[in-house]
């Protein structure tokens, strides 16, 4: 029978190919090519391709049904396979899998301690646009210079009032000192906090109202954990509490001490917070005590921390470029300073450079972590290596099983499935 090639169904028969997938899948397009030019002959080629088409689709069933029943039975082989041979070599098996494990589980700890740490201060809405303000000194022998943290009270609002690309400056300060209710003292870790702090970071009040609640002298807002302690299962709304301080902001009075009134509870600041406190004292409470005053208004007093919030399109080297000025007019009254102020992102402080008189935190060194993650690539490599090098040690004690299972019929990609599938 002449066969005419224009008549050919090309892409029909490569369907039932695909579908089929078969090692004989020639054999069944074959006899469905021959049958289709019966047909052709017989009936026409519009029906013969209707009949093509159906039988395509009829066979749809069977090829799924097959493969799916073939693809199991392999399946069920493999997993026999390899648990037979797991515990066949014992020993060979608890180095590999444990030396592996090892090796994963160290590399993917150290990550996500990394992760951990590059986190620090990202969970504040506008954490791109924080900045530190601390002081920039030359004639450091390693670097040429040196940071200090510790700024004026005033320079905030100064900053504010000058620099047209300042939104918020709020100021921070340490505090040391214990907590006394009823008889019930505690030491435990505070800030002083002016106004504008909930304005600038993402801690939130749990009772109390963020816009009022440091605004007024002898103001104290305490986490929910130290009001349990405190207070117990009383509202601590509107209570006094006696604060003792170990020594005042002008260091004149070791023994200074004053009364507090709770305006609020926190909710407690992640661990991912370059700065942990328990307790905030309104800023404005350093002014209104006895010798506070000066140290609140001076420029020569540098023992708070400053933190503003630019525009975001503000370039930070443009804005660092001005403070050497700035410097210069406040701190050392016209007089030409060697130190000058320089902006910090916030992101950047837990792992940036080291910083002399920095805030009680737990910052550390950004190299040491890098370093941290090349141990880990590297562990991870060398783990990898360990696998591959025992793998390929006990792959010519498995020639013969592979020479058997090419005997019998398998191919080269269900032997790859098959040894795959063990690694995993």
């Amino acid at each position: 029978m002449k066969q005419s090639k224009k008549k050919k169904p090309v892409l029909l028969l490569y369907l039932m190919e695909i579908i089929s997938h078969d090692s004989f899948h020639w054999a069944v397009t074959g006899d469905l090519e021959e049958l289709y030019y019966q047909f052709c002959e017989k009936l026409g080629p519009l029906r013969a391709r209707i009949w093509l088409i159906k039988q395509i689709f009829r066979s749809f069933p069977f090829f799924i049904s097959n493969k799916t029943n073939r693809s199991a039975i392999m399946f069920k082989n493999y997993i026999r396979i390899s648990v037979r041979n797991l515990f066949r070599y014992k020993g060979y098996s608890l180095l590999n899998i444990f030396g592996l494990t090892i090796g994963l589980a160290c590399f993917m700890f150290i990550v996500l301690y990394g992760q951990y740490e590059r986190s620090f201060d990202k969970f504040h809405s506008k954490y791109d646009n924080i900045y530190r303000v601390i002081r920039k000194y030359p004639f450091n022998v390693i670097h040429n210079y040196s940071f200090i943290g510790g700024t004026p009270a005033p320079l905030g609002p100064t900053m504010k009032e000058d620099f047209p690309e300042v939104i918020n400056a709020t100021r921070i300060g340490n505090v040391a000192g214990a907590l006394n209710f009823n008889n019930n003292r505690l030491v435990e870790n505070g800030l002083f906090a002016d106004e504008q702090f909930f304005n600038m970071f993402s801690f939130s009040l749990i009772t109390g109202d963020e816009n009022t609640a440091l605004n007024e002298p002898f103001s104290i807002l305490l986490s929910k954990d130290l009001a349990a302690k405190l207070f117990g299962d009383e509202d601590p709304i509107g209570k006094v509490i006696s604060y003792y301080k170990q020594y005042d902001e002008a260091r004149y009075n070791p023994n200074a001490s004053y009364d507090l009134t709770v305006r609020g509870i926190l909710d407690e600041p992640p661990g991912n917070s370059h700065f942990q406190f328990d307790y905030l004292i309104s800023f404005i409470t350093i002014g209104s005590i006895e010798g506070g005053d000066r140290r609140y208004s001076t420029f020569t007093w540098s023992h708070y921390y400053t933190y503003l919030e630019l525009f975001p399109d503000i370039s930070l080297d443009v804005f660092n470029k001005k403070l050497p000025e700035f410097t210069s007019k406040y701190r050392s009254r016209g007089r030409k300073s060697p130190e000058s102020y320089h902006l910090q992102p916030l992101c950047d402080i837990h792992l940036g450079d080291y910083v002399y008189d920095e805030m009680p935190g737990n910052n550390i060194n950004g190299t040491s972590l890098y370093l941290l993650f090349s141990v880990a690539f590297i562990i991870l490599i060398i783990a990898c290596i360990n696998y591959m090098n025992l793998s390929t040690a006990r792959a010519s004690k498995r020639a013969k099983e592979i020479g058997i299972r090419k005997v019998i019929g398998a191919q080269r990609p269900q032997l790859i499935k098959q040894y795959m599938g063990e690694s995993l």
